[in-house]
């Protein structure tokens, strides 16, 4: 049976109609698809074969009767196309402020007083954390601890020995920071603090360096006020832990956007225009100093960024800044970091406005863009839909649709398994969250049938000595990995 190159076109017509998607996403096929419909319709041949209305008429309803029953091969439906998201059968039991990978694949959760002020009151206290096993099936796959002091919105980052340090928290409500660190031994389950900082750091964001190191930058200090320093902490410092401050030459935002660079270098996104952080700079870890670099003509407030992958042949480090500002902006924009003089140039435009949203880098060097909301914590504006950046295109395209809006205290985390969670968010007041846990599950994950593809992750066989591994020190590795395979007219 042939198709019908009407209905063809007027299908993909639908199917671009049924994601509510702006024209940025739509592809030079559809693009085409539709111009041609348009075509057939207005030409001299559609005139004379369609001229009897009742005709033309009898087949725009069945063709609306046809598309009805094609919402589910809608692009936002189609797994192969755009991954799919699924709503686990169980809830987080405390709200997920932060995430962390830990070793063994399971994840760190942070929650302290979890956006409740009475969790933060003087013989009331409740502070709590919880590691999920994403193997698991049910409730019992997530274990909760109670914690001596309040993490909530602290900053996380792991150490290179597999342990989490987490710097900073919640001192009280009334915005003032905790300059207390503490070290998750994710074997013994066990929180030990260490050392202090000089700033309380409410909001700070903790990077991990090249050698290892941590470094806390921002966050609302002991009496109110945003730091201004850097603290850097060093686990080989015998019993010191955390070297002297170093001055910022600005004041940053809270949880500033902050990327490592190839050669250990920072860079730090900048807020923008109409932002008393407009500029995006470069710290040097190993002097202390500060570049002033380019600025951004967006407001990029609350929005994402990602180091986008270094690419052969020259590794060009580039820097992606995701929507950000209330009303948020759906641009992006782009900053080559390898040329002397460094700027940002428009990148293609996400299918909504964002604030307070993630982006996770996935396994084949996409981007996936997803949450947030239009206007600043409103659940009137939700950013369901999911985009997909390529960056050797430099095209978006659609991710799916979630099931639920990710707003303010929202994260998403890549799994071991090449899938996606997206867990959290504070849909209305302070301590209420929503408890729902995602799972995006990339295209890259089905074959053309949309069934699942039996994937194997990489493994290291073989060192070439034994004893630990130092940074700067090279060393070989032996990998093994199971191609995907053909047989029985599917594949496997």
């Amino acid at each position: 049976m042939k198709t019908n190159p009407l209905r063809q076109n007027l299908r993909i017509l639908y199917a671009c109609a049924c994601r509510n998607c702006n024209p940025a996403l739509v592809t030079q096929p559809v693009r085409a698809s539709v111009i041609n419909t348009l075509a057939l319709f207005q030409s001299r041949e559609a005139s004379m074969r369609y001229k009897n209305l009742a005709v033309l008429t009898a087949l725009a309803l069945a063709a609306l009767t046809h598309f009805s029953a094609l919402a589910q091969t809608c692009p936002t439906n189609v797994p192969h196309i755009t991954g799919t998201w699924t709503v686990l059968p169980y809830q987080m039991p405390i709200n997920p402020i932060s995430a962390n990978l830990l070793p063994s694949g399971k994840v760190l959760i942070v929650a302290g007083s979890e956006n409740d002020a009475s969790n933060n009151s003087e013989g009331a206290e409740s502070y709590r954390a919880a590691v999920w096993d994403p193997s698991g099936t049910n409730e019992s796959s997530i274990g909760v601890q109670n914690l001596t002091y309040d993490l909530f919105c602290s900053g996380t980052a792991a150490l290179f020995d597999g342990r989490s340090l987490i710097v900073g928290g919640t001192s009280d409500y009334s915005f003032t920071g905790e300059n207390r660190a503490s070290i998750f031994n994710p074997v013994a389950k066990q929180y030990v603090q260490s050392q202090n900082m000089v700033d309380g750091r409410w909001y700070a964001t903790a990077t991990a360096l090249a050698d290892g190191r941590i470094m806390a930058m921002s966050g609302l200090t002991q009496t109110g006020g945003t730091s201004r320093t850097i603290e850097i902490y060093d686990l080989q410092r015998a019993g010191a832990g955390w070297n002297p401050p170093t001055s910022v030459p600005f004041t940053p935002p809270l949880y500033p956007r902050l990327e490592m660079l190839p050669g250990g270098k920072v860079f730090y996104t900048g807020h923008g225009s109409g932002t008393s952080n407009a500029n995006a700079w470069i710290f040097d870890p190993a002097t202390g100093g500060w570049t002033q670099s380019a600025t951004t003509n967006r407001n990029r407030s609350y929005g994402s960024s990602v180091l986008l992958p270094l690419l052969p042949p020259n590794y060009v480090p580039r820097v992606m800044n995701f929507g950000g500002g209330s009303p948020a902006t759906s641009s992006t924009d782009i900053i080559d970091l390898s040329v002397a003089t460094p700027s940002y140039t428009a990148g293609p435009n996400m299918s909504t406005g964002r604030i307070q949203m993630n982006a996770v880098i996935l396994p084949n060097g996409k981007i996936l863009a997803e949450g947030g909301s239009v206007n600043n914590e409103s659940p009137d504006t939700p950013g369901k839909t999911a985009d997909l950046y390529d960056p050797v295109g430099n095209t978006m395209g659609s991710a799916g649709t979630a099931a639920y809006s990710r707003l303010y205290h929202s994260t998403a985390l890549l799994l071991p398994d090449a899938t996606v969670l997206s867990t959290g968010s504070n849909p209305g007041n302070r301590g209420s969250y929503e408890p729902a846990i995602e799972i995006y599950t990339p295209s890259y994950l089905y074959d053309t049938n949309d069934h699942l593809i039996s994937s194997t992750r990489p493994q290291i066989t073989g060192l070439s000595f034994s004893g630990p591994i130092h940074y700067g020190v090279p060393f070989s590795v032996s990998c093994f990995w199971q191609h995907a395979k053909s047989h029985h007219a599917g594949e496997r």
